[in-house]
């Protein structure tokens, strides 16, 4: 297998996989799940992990909207697998529910060769046993099985609360949040928006470089340009 890199013009960067592999195929280097753009970190360590979530909890040290959990968690990506090492949790309360919008930050491997910074979003819901498994949205995958927009993604969580059985265990009129589903829907879009941004501008400020993905042919070849 031939793997290589080429430089075609200034600060642009095309990835190619020789075409006499497996099903003729070339793949992007890269990988990224909700970032604006490629945020770049060229060499990894043991010590990596350890600094960039300590420079995390400095770069929010005084950003009282969310609290910060570490994690050391791996996703099983065979191709671009990711390490998780820090969690970005803001809580706010609807209807007298408490829910949950989490980015979790962590490092992903290039399919040939670099890491990428990368983030999760999840949304999760405290009912009357405890925290529900969590939705997760992703606004760079083109799978059919993967919301459109953070708005899809509220409504079925309404959904989900308003068929529950445990909103009267916890004492909460299921009227009142059926008369406010769709306000609820635009609320939980826009948190996870504002949680993009947050988690976005975070990893900006921790990658090394930053390159724009400006164009993915049909054999699978990516081109990536510095910004």
């Amino acid at each position: 297998m031939l793997i290589f890199a080429e430089r075609i013009e200034k600060n642009t960067i095309l990835v190619v996989l020789n075409s006499k592999t497996i099903n003729d195929m070339s793949t992007p280097n890269f990988s990224f799940s909700n970032t604006n753009n490629v945020y770049v970190i060229d060499e990894i360590d043991d010590f990596t992990v350890i600094d960039l979530r300590e420079r995390v909890e400095n770069l929010l040290e005084n950003d009282k909207s969310v609290f910060i959990r570490g994690i050391y968690e791996a996703d099983g990506d065979r191709n671009y697998p990711a390490l998780f090492f820090s969690e970005l949790n803001h809580e706010f309360e609807f209807c007298g529910l408490s829910f949950c919008v989490s980015a979790e930050i962590g490092i992903r491997g290039g399919y040939y060769r670099g890491n990428n910074l990368d983030f999760n979003i999840k949304v999760t819901w405290e009912n009357a046993v405890g925290w529900v498994s969590p939705y997760e949205y992703n606004r760079n995958s083109h799978s059919p099985y993967d919301y459109e927009n953070p708005y899809e993604l509220g409504k079925d969580l309404a959904k989900e609360v308003e068929d529950g059985y445990h909103l009267e265990q916890l004492g909460i009129s299921r009227g009142l949040f059926v008369m406010n589903k769709e306000r609820f829907a635009k609320r939980v879009a826009a948190e996870i928006e504002d949680m993009i941004e947050k988690a976005d501008n975070l990893c900006k400020q921790l990658c090394e470089s930053e390159y724009a993905c400006v164009g993915v042919f049909s054999n699978g070849e990516a081109v990536y340009e510095a910004v």
